[in-house]
């Protein structure tokens, strides 16, 4: 359910399972490196970091917040406190950031797994308006600034590293389509629900352009080449917007026939993308 994730030096596989485990392989082989029991499924994607001198991998399976050995597989710390999470967290090192289903961010010491702070996303009331409206399938951010992002159905927020306090905020459903930091520091929002790609400045939260792309872009992103983002549809369409103008410059329908959830990559001017069909495409893009 999760996405799998790359040690820094490319040596181990993390490999999140609704087996309950986070499987550590040797990415040439396939070989087992060790297993992770986590009690639950473990529907989040992981993310390695170096904490402390040592790097660590994080994932949230069920309703905790697992950080793990990424060598050994030994568990470091756990935190349960902040319902489910099936997103990707985010850390500086210092500490970990994450959304919950109770509706609100978390930042977590690294080291330690101590809550540094914690902000409410919304003002829904119930236990359920609350689980939708809040940022529980986030993939978070570190933005310049030492600024974090984490967003809803609802809102974008840009929250202060070490307080979590609001810099900005942007009216939108930006949790589903990952969102990408630009080389010059600029942010790509995606609205899933809206259908639109935004380049905002990603300490101000002033917008640059909207662009309306016509599909929904549920899990896929943007995959950046030569000054263009590559986006795939939910509906197979295949879109390439100017990051300087916010320009559509090209469309490919890639399938009419199976939906597309799949995250896009580009290796050596190739853009890979799965779709629901189990078929593979890949697109010369430059």
């Amino acid at each position: 359910y999760g996405r799998p994730a790359f040690a820094p030096d490319g040596a181990t596989l993390y490999v999140p399972s609704v087996d309950h485990r986070l499987y550590a392989l040797d990415p040439e082989t396939g070989r087992q490196r060790f297993a992770y029991d986590a009690g639950v499924p473990v529907l989040g994607s992981p993310l390695v970091r170096e904490v402390d001198g040592r790097d660590v991998v994080v994932v949230g399976a069920g309703e905790a917040l697992h950080v793990i050995d990424a060598e050994t597989g030994a568990r470091l710390w756990t935190a349960s406190d902040h319902g489910a999470f099936a997103g990707l967290p985010a850390s500086d090192g210092v500490r970990v950031y994450m959304g919950g289903s109770h509706g609100d961010a978390y930042a977590y010491e690294a080291g330690t797994g101590q809550v540094a702070w914690s902000i409410s996303t919304n003002s829904r009331i119930t236990a359920y308006t609350r689980f939708i409206y809040g940022p529980w399938y986030d993939t978070v951010e570190l933005l310049p600034g030492d600024l974090v992002l984490v967003s809803t159905v609802a809102d974008a927020f840009a929250l202060e590293a070490a307080t979590g306090q609001i810099r900005w905020s942007r009216s939108g459903s930006y949790i589903y389509a990952p969102a990408s930091v630009l080389e010059d520091g600029d942010l790509l929002l995606i609205d899933d629900f809206g259908r639109t790609a935004s380049r905002v400045d990603s300490e101000t939260g002033e917008e640059r352009w909207t662009v309306n792309f016509g599909v929904r872009a549920i899990n896929t992103g943007a995959a950046i080449h030569d000054n263009l983002a590559w986006i795939p549809g939910t509906t197979g369409l295949l879109v390439a917007i100017d990051l300087d103008t916010g320009k559509i410059r090209h469309q490919l329908q890639l399938t009419t026939t199976a939906n597309c959830y799949s995250p896009p990559v580009i290796v050596d001017g190739t853009l890979l993308v799965g779709d629901q069909d189990g078929v593979l495409h890949g697109i010369a893009v430059g």
